[in-house]
């Protein structure tokens, strides 16, 4: 777990967190669940909006999470990476979404504002507006 948390914060040093953890934030602040669990949910919800930005890198993160990505398109390779994060968060039992959480939807307007305002927010690859990320965590409620 040590050797985890090193290469954890050697990834963050480097490239930021975006709008998962900037909504993870909000989302264990409001309701008091842990950061980690909150960022496991939002993650493929999160991810797939972001897919846009890089497919190829998303493609790359699905074979290196062992999907056989031969013979796909680009970006049926990338929706694969999305599929891989949803299969291991279940296999650990993570939450499928945050409701289980205790999240309620009239709360997603102040916690989107919140989100944007986030220093994490600003590294993520695709810039999005308020309404885009009440869109998130609705998707991540339903999901």
């Amino acid at each position: 777990m040590a050797y985890a948390s090193i290469l954890a914060g050697m990834a963050f040093n480097n490239a930021d967190l975006g709008y998962v953890h900037a909504m993870a934030h909000q989302l264990g602040g409001q309701y008091d669940a842990p950061h980690g669990v909150c960022c496991a949910v939002l993650m493929p919800t999160v991810e797939k909006w972001n897919i846009i930005s890089n497919p190829q890198r998303f493609a790359d993160i699905a074979q290196l999470l062992g999907e056989n990505i031969e013979g796909l398109t680009v970006m049926e390779a990338a929706e694969k990476a999305i599929q891989a994060m949803v299969r291991i968060s279940e296999d650990v039992g993570i939450p499928t979404n945050i409701k289980s959480l205790g999240a309620l939807p009239e709360d997603f307007d102040l916690m989107a504002e919140n989100a944007l305002k986030d220093g994490n927010a600003f590294s993520n690859p695709r810039v999005g507006k308020k309404e885009d990320i009440i869109k998130l965590y609705q998707q991540a409620y339903d999901a």
